[in-house]
């Protein structure tokens, strides 16, 4: 195949690059790490399951374990390239940083020292880190039960390779992203605590009580009521049409088996059915009723329930983000503990109405969920602003890796 490159790019195997690039194989800049551990007793091993902004951390045993004596383990040092040869293709590598150095691992987790004179470990980070690469890698996986990439299958890949200063500067760029995705990331782990906090404490304490009662589900404010589910509610149990009404086309209702299309909040079904007999209304509880038991959404649409789903339909007295919220914080656990069958969960409708609740009155209610809902209004802006980060790294991935997009080395605004 004919390329056209465009001016000031030049032709080679791995397609159109800059002319000031050049092509060199993986094991030109990569040597693989054979230095043994000598282990005596106890020691720490190092492992690798996820990769945070190019460096492992927090998926290790940070505490000594015991070694296999008859197994051979090899000590990683800060600075290395590692990967898994069970998960390169899914994303697990990492350079060793240097609270690391010491750590040990087998040889299914190679490691490997880095020419930095030719390639920036970050940069080299980067190009493994695009998603389509990782597709590519599951070509040169190996075995017949948990398949393995091997060293020797990809030390030829051909990789580009700008002028280190380029290449450092394109790792910046971004690593600067990857900072600011952790940074939302604590952000949404902070606002889940207390979501999670606000949840316990609104729920058992409400707003603004001084006087308290003992109850049969514990401590509530002293004008609350404890309840049964089904006097305030009405159970709508899911029974799933035949399968040659389903459809994808939109015709009839919108169709949900059980939670696999559960948003944070609202649903997102994909399939359709033309033939239903149990349906949600919107501003119904949709309840998970077979395994996983307990999860929740609200209906924003009217929706056609399988057999592992309920409807709960509140009454005048009950508000309905209340109820969702009191099954996200015990309500959910409490029917998961009571739920019957051996290897596949499910609960009854009896059962469900048999719940207890507290219940504040109804203008209570709604202040606790107005709380609730806006702390996860909070939340869905910091995962969209995550997606959004996470979008314009994949955009620049692409284009900086290939050098579609090129960067001045003395100024990242210029990208």
């Amino acid at each position: 195949m004919i390329l056209m490159c465009k001016q000031g790019y030049k032709e080679t195997e791995i397609g159109c690059i800059p002319e000031d690039w050049r092509v060199v194989n993986l094991g030109e800049v990569l040597t693989e790490s054979f230095e043994k551990a000598q282990v005596v007793r106890e020691d720490r091993i190092l492992t690798v399951k996820l990769r945070v902004k190019g460096v492992v951390k927090r998926e290790y045993k940070d505490k000594d374990v015991k070694v296999s004596p008859n197994t051979t383990y090899y000590v990683r040092r800060k600075g290395q390239f590692i990967y898994g040869k069970q998960n390169l293709h899914k994303g697990a590598l990492g350079i060793v940083p240097d609270s690391l150095d010491g750590y040990l691992s087998t040889r299914d987790v190679p490691a490997f020292d880095i020419d930095i004179s030719l390639i920036d470990p970050y940069y080299l980070f980067y190009y493994f880190s695009r998603p389509e690469f990782y597709t590519w890698l599951e070509n040169f996986a190996d075995g017949t039960g948990s398949k393995r990439i091997h060293f020797y299958s990809i030390e030829n890949l051909p990789l580009p390779l700008p002028p280190l200063p380029e290449q450092k500067k394109i790792a910046e760029i971004l690593s600067t992203v990857d900072e600011e995705i952790s940074t939302v990331d604590r952000e949404i782990e902070h606002a889940e605590r207390m979501k999670k906090g606000l949840l316990s404490k609104l729920l058992t304490e409400g707003i603004g009580h001084t006087e308290f009662k003992e109850t049969e589900i514990g401590r509530i404010p002293k004008d609350w009521q404890v309840v049964k589910l089904g006097n305030v509610v009405e159970v709508v149990m899911g029974q799933s049409p035949p399968s040659e009404y389903y459809n994808t086309e939109g015709e009839g209702l919108p169709f949900m088996q059980g939670k696999n299309e559960f948003g944070a909040i609202y649903p997102n079904p994909s399939m359709y059915t033309s033939m239903y007999n149990k349906v949600s209304e919107v501003g119904d509880v949709l309840l998970s009723v077979r395994a996983p038991v307990g999860e929740v959404n609200i209906s924003n649409m009217r929706i056609a329930l399988g057999r592992g789903l309920a409807a709960l339909r509140s009454r005048k007295e009950i508000d309905n983000f209340y109820l969702f919220y009191s099954f996200l914080s015990f309500l959910g656990d409490t029917l998961k503990n009571i739920s019957g069958g051996s290897t596949f969960k499910s609960v009854t409708k009896e059962q469900i109405k048999s719940l207890l609740l507290p219940l504040p009155p109804l203008p209570e209610q709604k202040k606790i969920a107005e709380i609730l809902s806006t702390v996860d209004e909070y939340i869905q802006t910091l995962r969209e602003k995550k997606k959004h980060l996470e979008q314009v790294k994949k955009g620049l991935l692409n284009d900086l890796i290939t050098g579609k997009r090129r960067v001045k080395v003395d100024a990242v605004s210029n990208i």
